[in-house]
Order: C-alpha cells, then sequence, then structure tokens
C-alpha cells in the first residue's frame, strides 16, 4: 500500500492540515493509508467480519494529536477516501467517557506504545484538548459511510453497555450474533 501510494496524498494533505506542523501528524498518516490493504487481507481471508478496537477513525484522530485542524474538510476528504477503499460496510460504537478515567484506563494497560500514553497528567490534558478532534472525526466517519454509529455513556453499567452493543450488532447484522 505504501510502496503504490493510492492513500498517501490524501493522508498526507490531513497530516499538512494540522498545525504546527510535526514528524507525527505525517507517521500516523502513513498508517491510516495501510488501512485499506488491512481490511482486504481480512477479505481475502474470507472474513466476514471484522472488529476493529483502535482503527480507522482512531488512527485518523491520531493524525490531528499534535496539532489542531486548520481545514475539516481535509478530515473529511482524507475519510472518505480512506473508507471506500476499504470497501466495507461499517458500523461505529463510540464511548463518551471522561478524560480521567480514559487516561487510568489508557495506563492500565501496561506498556502499550498507544499514542496518547505520556502518563497521567499529559494524558489526561492532550484526551481533553483533542475531544473535539475526536467528534469531528467520528462525525466525518458516519458521514462518508452513512453507517449506523452507537454511542455509549461509559459511566453507565457494563452490563447496560454490553446489552446495548449486543442489540447493535444484532440490529446491523440482521440476526443474532452467537
Amino acid at each position: 500500500t505504501l510502496g503504490r501510494g493510492r492513500y498517501l496524498p490524501a493522508t498526507f494533505r490531513l497530516a499538512a492540515a494540522v498545525s504546527p506542523p510535526t514528524a507525527a501528524p505525517i507517521r500516523f498518516a502513513a498508517k491510516l493509508a495501510v488501512w485499506p490493504y488491512r481490511l482486504s487481507v481480512a477479505r481475502a481471508r474470507g472474513f466476514e467480519t471484522v472488529v476493529l478496537d483502535q482503527g480507522i477513525l482512531q488512527s485518523a484522530w491520531c493524525v490531528l494529536l499534535e496539532g489542531s485542524l486548520r481545514r475539516e474538510s481535509v478530515l473529511e476528504k482524507a475519510l472518505t477516501e480512506i473508507l471506500a477503499g476499504c470497501a466495507a460496510s461499517f458500523a461505529f460504537i463510540s464511548l463518551d467517557l471522561d478524560a480521567t478515567l480514559a487516561a487510568a484506563r489508557i495506563q492500565g494497560r501496561g506498556p502499550m506504545d498507544a499514542p496518547f500514553n505520556r502518563g497521567n497528567p499529559e494524558t489526561v490534558r492532550l484526551l481533553e484538548e483533542h475531544r473535539e478532534h475526536l467528534e469531528q472525526v467520528v462525525a466525518a466517519g458516519v458521514r462518508a459511510t452513512g453507517a449506523p454509529h452507537l454511542r455509549l455513556d461509559a459511566s453507565r453499567p457494563i452490563s447496560e453497555n454490553a446489552a446495548r452493543i449486543d442489540a447493535f450488532v444484532d440490529a446491523v447484522l440482521g440476526s443474532p450474533v452467537c
């Protein structure tokens, strides 16, 4: 994918729309450009349904991590191209979660090289500062695909959210999942 570079122009335009300019958005833009290939591998292996945790939308969010987005239309265009290139149907689930609790969960995952894992105070600051970016990314993904979107309140009991996820997945797939 990177060798042919089909999706790089759109993702690099997104990285260029982040100010101040740094190397981080370019690195994350390259990772974003690989998603169509990654999903083509899943299709080639015969998977009908793929569940992504920290997938395409999070990759797009990470492009915005080190700065501010000057033109939201560039985000929309990049996501539209990447999601269309995936040749898949999508459904999105997002959690509305307090930044302090999110930072604690990120830190609790252990030694991962997650972009937002920068030590609790810095992680909380990044999550709070970039919450609007996440909202923009999710909205752009939904607009680009017309996909169903379930938004969950992470402060609700896990059993309640799990039941909502089950019902959502059943509705999206058209039948109960075993």
